[in-house]
């Protein structure tokens, strides 16, 4: 079974999680991004950059999607 995760840059976990890769798509750093996709697969989430939007959208099992800018959780540009 699948572990919980709620989808709200006010959780603790969730916010962690979203740093990492949003500093991981900032740096271009694809190792670290698909060590973070593994983590948030544990929580049946999968993670969808928009490039053009520049947006991290995140994609829960039987949930809707959500956007996320990534500049909301990293200053790196």
């Amino acid at each position: 079974m699948a572990k919980q995760l709620i989808v709200n840059p006010n959780n603790e976990t969730f916010a962690k999680l979203m740093r990492s890769i949003a500093k991981a798509i900032r740096t271009k750093n694809t190792v670290s991004i698909n060590k973070i996709k593994a983590e948030f697969a544990e929580y049946d989430t999968t993670l969808f950059y928009n490039d053009k939007r520049d947006e991290i959208r995140v994609l829960i099992k039987d949930c809707p999607f959500v956007d996320f800018p990534v500049s909301q959780f990293t200053d790196i540009k």
